[in-house]
């Protein structure tokens, strides 16, 4: 039973792991779907390639701190919005 339990621990855990990434994938695409740009367009201005911004936004990669900060500068927002700690899309709203 405790080998079924560890086994259930480690599902639930790849869950959790998935919903993140795909929490954070669908902000930062939407975001830049909201400006009309394109993967390369923010790949450009991270100063970073195509297919390296890419997996960020499939989740093959982690994002970086310093690149989570650089996306939240870029479209008013903040680390807690991509992250999903807060529903607050901009600074302004209450």
């Amino acid at each position: 039973m405790t080998r079924f339990r560890s086994k259930v621990n480690a599902l639930n855990q790849v869950n959790i792991q998935l919903s993140w990434v795909i929490v954070v994938y669908k902000r930062i695409r939407d975001l830049r779907e909201d400006k009309d740009l394109t993967q390369t367009d923010i790949a450009n201005i991270l100063g970073m390639s195509r297919t390296g911004y890419s997996k960020y936004e499939t989740g093959e990669n982690d994002i970086p701190t310093d690149i989570l900060k650089k996306l939240a500068v870029f479209h008013n927002t903040s680390v807690d919005y991509l992250l999903e700690l807060t529903n607050k899309k901009t600074y302004d709203e209450k």
